[in-house]
């Protein structure tokens, strides 16, 4: 198994930082971790398995869509399972953020200097936007579907779902690279029919995670495997009973493999 990359950590002053500044830094990270031109798609898979980060997903109900913390165990983020999947998207790139300046923005100086905590949650969030919505990508998406000078309510919302942001952010992203005004932004998200376009096209995107990490749940299936812990220890890790726990595992793609070496490769 490959040794995990340490997450980037980038300097940054948050009191003084410009949008320019959050755009440089978005790109550059987007590079570093090699996201390609729908950040969405891969960023989760990337945090997971090339820098270890364990996403754990619970019900947060109303105590907000997502937290990230560090230590001697590694990076974690803690995501709201029941909120639509590009709501997640965006609080993985807003907890990504924090994971990346925790050197320049101490959580704890943040956590007892209000100002400070405010100015690090709104770099956060532009930063999630800017990441997830890459200038060079969505400006040439915008313009392939502009049919006689205009681009439809439809095009628009199958934009959102493909960048895997809502269509809030993806229009106030349109904004951003010049290819729509902010009025226009205003105007479609004050439209029934926008909103129903949207509606529309959310069912057949809506998942909700399990709620451990797969990388967690690969590792201890691992384990068991290779003899260093017991089914019902295995059935314990993953707070499941002996009954359910093929069912579980199943959930993931894996299931009971008693035995490793039936199939070799030929010397």
């Amino acid at each position: 198994m490959e040794t995990p990359r340490e997450l980037p950590q980038v300097d940054i002053d948050a009191r003084s930082a410009t949008v320019d500044d959050v755009q440089r830094i978005a790109l550059d990270i987007s590079r570093t971790l090699n996201l390609g031109s729908i950040p969405a798609a891969s960023l989760s898979s990337v945090l997971e398995n090339d820098y270890s980060v364990k996403v754990w997903y619970e019900d947060l109900g109303t105590n907000g869509s997502a937290a990230s913390a560090f230590g001697e165990f590694g990076y974690g983020i803690v995501m709201h399972r029941l909120q639509p999947p590009w709501r997640r998207n965006f609080s993985f790139g807003h907890e990504l953020f924090h994971l990346i300046t925790r050197d320049s923005i101490s959580p704890q100086e943040a956590a007892t200097d209000s100002d400070l905590h405010e100015r690090a949650e709104k770099l956060a969030e532009r930063f999630a936007g800017m990441l997830l919505l890459p200038v060079d990508a969505l400006g040439p998406e915008f313009d392939a579907r502009r049919r006689r000078g205009r681009v439809t309510y439809t095009d628009a919302v199958e934009m959102a779902r493909r960048f895997g942001v809502s269509t809030e952010a993806l229009l106030w992203g349109l904004v951003s690279c010049g290819r729509i005004t902010a009025d226009d932004a205003r105007k479609a998200l004050a439209d029934p029919a926008f909103r129903k376009r949207d509606r529309m096209s959310m069912s057949s995107h809506w998942w909700q995670p399990p709620s451990m990490p797969e990388r967690f749940v690969r590792l201890a299936l691992l384990a068991y495997q290779k003899g260093k812990m017991s089914r019902g220890r295995l059935a314990e890790y993953l707070e499941v009973s002996l009954l359910n726990l093929p069912d579980t595992l199943a959930e993931y793609g894996l299931e009971m493999t008693e035995d490793l070496e039936d199939d070799v490769f030929p010397a």
